[in-house]
């Protein structure tokens, strides 16, 4: 019987593992549902490492998908040039690029965003229509301007020094952007930085009306990570998407 059992795992093990598109949503769901759980047993002892950990998590996670759906457009592509559909999604992760977002989260977000939170509070208490409005305008007028170009600055930045220092040749959909070098970076934000504003503010100011509104303000963090999966899946995709079309 025991064997018996154990065939039957290795078996199920076997069938998730060989299988791209599941063992993709099992890294996410394992990961989103790790940082839920962390948030809310240590929120009240650690509440900057707990954010900061769960931002983390959940910025690596969207990346994760990011690179999946890149893998799965370029399988499509290569399908289509080849009249065949039996390119494979195999060796579509690419964990140092997964590692950076990762980190950003980390280091970057989770305790910005903690700090910023709580100063707007500050500046403009309650939940009133109006409070929650002016803290929205500040949050998408002010905060957002700022930091979207500062995390953009920290990403790039960190995958040239990666790939000059390690002669890095990845095989995967991000690859192609290997070539481009520090001196980069301030013209591709001038050119994509615009084009992400709008998109920031047309997912982050509903979804931040709901937080600041009806969130209580211990979870507005947790409730930015959730979001900021959707988010972080976006930029991950079209931070990546431009430097391959720059290339």
């Amino acid at each position: 019987n025991n064997n018996s059992n154990n065939n039957s795992i290795n078996k199920v093990k076997d069938n998730i593992f060989d299988n791209d598109e599941k063992t993709t949503i099992i890294i996410i769901i394992i990961c989103v549902s790790e940082s839920t759980g962390l948030v809310f047993d240590k929120l009240d002892t650690h509440p900057i490492l707990t954010k900061s950990i769960s931002s983390g998590i959940i910025g690596g996670s969207g990346d994760v998908l990011s690179q999946y759906i890149e893998s799965l457009q370029q399988k499509d592509k290569t399908a289509t040039a080849t009249a065949t559909t039996s390119s494979s999604t195999s060796g579509w992760w690419d964990p140092w690029r997964t590692g950076r977002f990762g980190w950003l989260g980390l280091v970057l977000v989770g305790p910005v965003i903690h700090v910023w939170y709580g100063v707007l509070l500050r500046w403009v208490p309650g939940t009133s229509a109006w409070a929650v409005s002016k803290r929205v305008a500040l949050d998408q007028l002010v905060f957002s301007p700022l930091f979207l170009p500062t995390f953009l600055t920290g990403l790039w930045s960190m995958e040239n020094y990666y790939n000059n220092n390690n002669n890095y040749n990845s095989t995967t959909v991000s690859s192609s952007s290997s070539s481009s070098t520090i001196v980069d970076i301030p013209t591709r934000l001038w050119e994509q930085v615009p084009s992400t504003l709008v998109a920031n503010w047309s997912l982050w100011t509903p979804a931040q009306l709901i937080n600041f509104r009806f969130v209580p303000a211990k979870f507005q963090v947790l409730f930015s990570n959730f979001v900021g999966f959707v988010w972080n899946t976006y930029l991950s995709y079209t931070a990546h998407l431009e430097k391959e079309s720059i290339s």
